[in-house]
């Protein structure tokens, strides 16, 4: 599928973040493996939204059944439109791919280095999808109102409670857009991120996007859409990204804090092992949390690490639904232990240990391990990665 030409990207990247181009060299063989599984993913995107589409359509002339409007029937003028206009859609999406995989000096989908690679397991495919919804959500205009739901109340807690200055950890980072949102306040950030897909997407845009016609991109967000859909000019819609400037974005302190020369960092990792060591004991004023705490195997062992790495004065502020992503399968009726775990052992062993506990459990957790709970808001509406045109939304 042919691309047009490639915006022209700045020479060298801003020093910001780690050097994702160089991760594999620096990683266990099956995490080299796992990155290069995400460039492939990328390099492939296009590739699984045509075939999903073909298989759609081949669908459809197996019923052949008259009933269906003449867009969706092969032939006719009516499906060649809508055709074109999902393979534009595919063509933006993947245009900003090739783009990231460019940055990072890795072979893109136009490479003939690559046209007789493997195809990725779905699950990586599905992530891609994914991840185009989280863009949306931290840097286009479309996600404007889940930031303010979600990171409104995150960076009014901080100037609440941390003075100007302070340091401020933002584990889950994901785009990196509410660590940046922080930093612009008058704080020293990291943010941490363990998905690759994730870190290799904030790593383009906070290095190598801006609001600039040749540094902006185009792209279609739900376009993966296959479910409560309105019409299909919906999944096509367009959004530009960034909807700001970042290397601006981050000069935009007042001039007594930029004296300070205050820094701001991403690193990659999983959380517990880069912030359980003994160099972070003590190490933070603060701990931002947006959509983080229910992405642990061991909810007990983030409250241990985040107590551990913040200062004696340090403060938790989390925000965010209880959403478990580790939640393990249920011991049925007349199951032994053995059985059970027999039955499950092709399963990560982090589903096997994970528990779901009620928010009223989590804070008395939080107490034994050592915090004192000084605020506490509940039934706040927030959206995640939510598409305003769909026929159903969560909150």
């Amino acid at each position: 599928m042919p691309l047009e030409d490639m915006h022209q990207l700045p020479p060298e990247p801003v020093a910001l973040s780690v050097n994702l181009a160089s991760l594999a060299c620096k990683q266990s063989p099956q995490e080299a493996l796992q990155i290069e599984k995400t460039c492939a993913s990328f390099r492939q995107y296009a590739c699984f939204q045509r075939t999903a589409r073909s298989g759609q359509a081949h669908r459809i002339s197996v019923l052949a059944d008259s009933a269906f409007p003449p867009a969706l029937r092969g032939g006719t003028d009516e499906f060649a439109m809508r055709n074109r206009q999902m393979i534009d859609a595919e063509i933006r999406n993947q245009f900003f791919f090739d783009s990231v995989l460019l940055s990072m000096g890795v072979p893109n989908s136009q490479d003939p280095a690559v046209s007789g690679e493997g195809v990725v397991d779905s699950s990586y495919a599905e992530k891609v999808k994914s991840v185009l919804k989280s863009i949306a959500r931290d840097w286009t205009a479309t996600g404007a109102e889940e930031r303010s739901e979600s990171y409104g109340p995150m960076i009014e807690g901080v100037t609440k409670y941390v003075k100007r200055g302070g340091r401020v950890l933002v584990p889950g980072a994901g785009l990196g857009r509410l660590a940046l949102e922080i930093y612009q306040q008058g704080y020293e950030v990291q943010g941490n991120e363990f998905t690759y897909h994730m870190l290799f997407i904030s790593d383009f845009i906070l290095n190598r996007c801006g609001i600039a016609a040749d540094h902006s991109f185009r792209i279609s967000p739900f376009l993966g859409a296959t479910c409560n859909v309105l019409k299909v000019e919906d999944m096509t819609r367009t959004a530009i990204v960034p909807d700001i400037d970042p290397q601006a974005a981050l000069q935009k302190q007042p001039e007594e804090v930029r004296a300070l020369n205050l820094e701001f960092s991403m690193s990659a990792g999983e959380f517990c092992a880069v912030y359980g060591k003994q160099e972070e004991a003590g190490a933070w004023d603060a701990v931002a949390s947006c959509f983080f705490l229910d992405t642990a195997p061991n909810l007990v062992e983030y409250f241990r690490v985040i107590h551990r790495c913040l200062s004696e004065d340090g403060i938790l502020i989390n925000f965010g639904p209880l959403l478990y992503h580790w939640s393990g399968p249920v011991l049925r009726p007349g199951e032994t232990l053995e059985m059970y775990y027999e039955h499950n052992k092709h399963m990560d062993a982090r589903y096997m240990s994970s528990v779901d506990l009620c928010w009223d459990d989590i804070k008395q957790i939080m107490i034994n391990v050592g915090f004192e709970i000084l605020e506490e808001r509940t039934g706040i509406n927030a959206a995640y990665t939510k598409d305003e045109k769909s026929l159903m939304h969560t909150q």
